[in-house]
């Protein structure tokens, strides 16, 4: 099936990035609480592209594991980039609003907006 690296054709726009990653962390993504972190397990050769991606966009990933790869975002960057989708309002980012206010860790002023 796919076993190479996932290629764009024509420039990639943070804004288009974030959305592909948002898709990407709406259907694997998972809020470890404990760690404070969001993790997503996904294929060898499309983690790295994601890992890639992530990096791009600032969200400073880190591998949890390579085998299977799994990579871990912090949740104040999973919540500032925003990772998952804030029109969406799936249970994932509504777990990351209630850590906001169990934490006590400010987002963005941009996001705070859009949730007033």
């Amino acid at each position: 099936m796919w076993n190479r690296p996932l290629e764009w054709e024509g420039p990639q726009t943070r804004r288009t990035l974030i959305s592909f990653l948002q898709g990407v962390f709406e259907s694997s993504g998972e809020i470890v609480e404990e760690e404070m972190r969001v993790d997503i397990t996904q294929q060898p050769h499309f983690a790295r592209t994601v890992f890639s991606y992530l990096k791009e966009v600032g969200a400073y990933p880190e591998w949890i594991s390579q085998d299977p790869p799994r990579i871990a975002v912090s949740v104040e960057k999973a919540a500032a980039i925003p990772l998952f989708n804030p029109r969406k309002r799936s249970d994932a980012y509504k777990r990351l609003m209630h850590l906001r206010r169990t934490e006590g860790w400010a987002w963005p002023r941009r996001v705070q907006a859009r949730n007033a």
